[in-house]
């Protein structure tokens, strides 16, 4: 009897730690450039996209869910056998700095850097890496443990267009701009073989994992299949792009081509086979599963999308489903929040019950502020002007502003019967309110203009400028009072007149005394720039871009506490009018609102770009648009599930707008009924069979609750068993096999109905 045997082993869940101990609510968030990679990792229960945006993010598979983010990545990503470390190159636009980090997956904790540019490959045991680092136009090939040891020079190579190397680090092909590819011994980097086959430049290159053939792709347009034994060559006329992939089990090969399509050949004679078309945008990188069923495609238009081959049907399409929220704005009677997003809609949410109240139309919002004893919403957009529109009925009234090129920055003065307005232009325009009648313009900064703000008497305007300057100006005399240079700025606020405080791109919070523009201090408050700060009482709250918010004494710069919560970028924060809470807008989308006095988080809003919408509560509870449920996630322990699946238990109105109206909040976390977990955990290797018949060990873990236990073969129910009140165990099942490919695929359900993730090993049993 004879058989091959392919499975696959979750290595997350048998030798990882645990990825949470704790519920993380999981925001749908997205890239803001177009996607590069995408990695699947070992037991392909998660995938990794890389973008332009220069950083990495982590996505559950089977979900869709977005689980993590990992900045400072760009250029390449590979990740160790074992799924423990993800292996980035170095950003090159944001942060030229020509280092290779190495990070653990489950929290993104980097645990190595090393200078380098880009990540050619890992070991099988993955121990070590390969990677390059740029000598002018030479590239230096390295070798270094993952984990430790110096990087070693192995030898030196005119700049490539694109590099790959062989399962066993042993081989390393490099494709040239002239169209030439040369491989390499990695041990000695000696010359084994050149080629000469492609007219045009290199931009694809893989071997495939038996290490006998390596795949080019060039800008002829031609895909290349090299026999690594004979030196033969089989040509493909492909339309080739830059996507390209080898299935496992090497029947076919696919290549995306320049009209947005996907290809399929023959990979033994390289016939053409038949074209996936489903209405792509750019296909930038691609992945398959080791059964070969689902393509994954990672596409310029900032989008993943999971294709099954058989069918040619998109299974899902993930990517950013909430929205950019630029600013935020409260009601003077706390009742009402005003979020700006780029989706050309500002958001009302109510504030006591958690609901959507009203959209309003607007054109990419950027700041927005409300007058309510005049029922007017102000706002400035990605144009050269700012509207004035009613409120209560979103009906437009007038257009102002007039900038030459965008209107960025807005202000108003403590009465608002004065609006300044700062754009693009370098100019400044001050406005009568309501009638935007103009007054007068301030000109002398060299740079756009980033943030304006009124002193209380009306009499003063300071205004921080991309020139890296910061002006006070005298609206009666219309000059600057006073210029000094203190780095970017992004947001100002002036307190009783004496103290002005600004967000730094440098992380830090100045602090002048504003009647001579004398610098007082300058807290070092975050690693990376502050986006917004919020001023209560002697509270100063600062937001920033590494995804936290400190509150400080405003009066001697002492740290009070750090919120934590935000998984992106900060944008916006404010408080209520009573200095109750805080409300805080990141870059996903996520709106949170924290207990100021214990600094615990009350509840999330997230608005989606289909209109949907969804409130989470801190206890579980929430409320949701018809199916705004549908696009969030939680992450319990390991397992990543949609909300909507206990839509019946924690869709409560009345509990969400009871904890939103309450001045001490439950900080107990809620409890549910938690999927179980199943794992096919023998046979590790060649398993026995006796006349086609296979016997699985499954690990199992409940809730001290009944178990139902189903066993597929391929799409087909071929064995139900049950368990009862299973906290952990070990059973056994028989599963009789078809001759050809078996897909087996064990899930658990408990009484609720709510099922286990899925568990699967691949088998092909000859039938001998």
């Amino acid at each position: 009897m004879r058989f091959y045997l392919a499975m696959r082993i979750h290595w997350f869940l048998l030798y990882l730690p645990v990825l949470i101990q704790a519920q993380e609510l999981l925001v749908p968030d997205g890239h803001i450039a177009p996607l590069t990679r995408i990695v699947l990792t070992p037991d392909e229960k998660y995938f990794v996209t890389l973008s332009t945006d220069e950083t990495a993010r982590l996505w559950d598979l089977a979900t869709g869910a977005f689980i993590r983010i990992y900045d400072d990545a760009s250029g390449s990503i590979c990740i160790t056998p074992n799924g423990k470390f993800l292996v980035t190159g170095s950003p090159y636009i944001f942060k030229p700095d020509s280092t290779i980090r190495v990070r653990r997956i489950d929290n993104g904790q980097i645990v190595r850097q090393i200078k380098g540019q880009n990540v050619i490959g890992l070991s099988e045991d993955g121990l070590k890496m390969l990677f390059y680092d740029c000598i002018g136009r030479k590239m230096a090939i390295k070798l270094s443990g993952l984990l430790v040891g110096q990087p070693i020079v192995l030898f030196t190579i005119d700049s490539a267009t694109a590099l790959a190397v062989s399962k066993d680090l042993s081989l390393l092909a490099a494709g040239f701009e002239n169209g030439e590819i040369a491989i390499y011994e990695t041990k000695t980097g000696n010359l084994k073989a050149v080629f000469h086959e492609h007219a045009e430049e290199i931009t694809k290159l893989n071997f495939t994992d038996d290490q006998k053939y390596l795949i080019s792709g060039g800008g002829d347009r031609f895909i290349k299949i090299f026999d690594l034994n004979n030196g033969s060559v089989r040509s493909v006329w492909a339309n080739f792009n830059k996507a390209l992939a080898i299935d496992p089990q090497q029947q076919y090969v696919l290549s995306s081509s320049f009209d947005n399509t996907l290809e399929m050949f023959d990979f033994k004679d390289g016939n053409w086979i038949r074209l996936i078309d489903h209405n792509a945008y750019s296909i930038a990188d691609i992945a398959l599963t080791q059964n070969g069923e689902l393509l994954i495609e990672a596409c310029t238009d900032k989008k993943v999308k999971i294709i099954n081959l058989k069918t040619q049907e998109v299974v899902q399409e993930i990517g950013a489903q909430s929205l950019f929220v630029s600013h935020l704005a409260v009601s003077g009677d706390d009742r009402y929040l005003i979020a700006s997003s780029y989706d050309n809609l500002i958001r009302v949410w109510d504030l006591k019950t958690g609901e959507l109240s009203k959209t309003i139309p607007s054109q990419g919002v950027m700041q927005t502020y409300l007058n309510d004893s005049l029922d007017l919403i102000t706002s400035i957009s990605a144009g050269p002007s700012a509207e004035i529109k009613k409120f209560s009925t979103g009906e437009e009234i007038k257009m102002f502003a007039n900038h030459e090129f965008l209107c960025f920055a807005i202000a108003f003065d403590a009465r608002q019967t004065r609006v300044a307005t700062g754009g693009y232009d370098r100019k400044i325009h001050v406005w009568s309110f309501p009638e935007s009648r103009f007054e007068q313009t301030f000109l002398g900064h060299s740079g756009n203009i980033m943030a304006l703000c009124f002193s209380k008497d009306g009499r003063y305007l300071a205004s921080s400028a991309f020139d890296k300057t910061l002006r006070v100006w005298d609206l009666e005399t219309g000059k600057a009072k006073y210029v000094f240079n203190n780095g970017l700025i992004n947001q100002m606020i002036l307190k009783n007149d004496s103290l002005l405080f600004g967000a730094g791109q440098d992380g830090a919070i100045s602090v002048w005394n504003f009647s001579d523009g004398t610098l007082l201090r300058k807290i070092k408050a975050h690693d990376r720039p502050i986006a917004s700060i919020a001023l209560y009482g002697n509270v100063l709250a600062s937001a920033s871009e590494d995804h936290t918010i400190r509150l400080w004494n405003c009066e001697n710069g002492k740290l009070l506490q750090t919120l934590e919560g935000h998984t992106a970028m900060l944008n916006y924060v404010v408080f209520t009018h009573d200095g109750k809470r805080l409300i805080s807008a990141a870059h996903d989308g996520a709106i949170k609102i924290w207990d100021v006095a214990t600094g615990k988080l009350i509840a999330t809003m997230i608005g989606f770009r289909n209109g949907e919408w969804i409130t989470c509560a801190e206890n579980g509870n929430y409320v949701a648009s018809k199916n705004g449920d549908a696009y969030v996630h939680w992450r319990v322990d390991n397992e990543v599930f949609s909300l909507k699946q206990f839509s019946e238990i924690h869709k409560n109105r009345e509990s969400v707008a009871n904890i939103l109206q309450s001045t001490v909040y439950n900080e107990s976390k809620f409890q549910f009924s938690l999927p179980p977990h199943v794992e096919i955990i023998r046979p590790y290797s060649q398993p026995s069979i006796n006349q086609g018949e296979l016997k699985l060990e499954i690990a199992a873990k409940g809730r001290n609750e009944d178990l139902i236990f189903e066993v597929y073969l391929n799409d087909a129910l071929v064995l139900t068993k049950k368990e009862l009140k299973v906290s952990e165990l070990i059973t056994h099942m028989n599963v009789k096999l078809i001759a050809g490919n078996n897909r087996i695929t064990v899930i658990a359900q408990n009484g609720r109905g709510i099922k286990s993730s899925e568990s699967k090993m691949y088998v092909y049993y000859n039938g001998w």
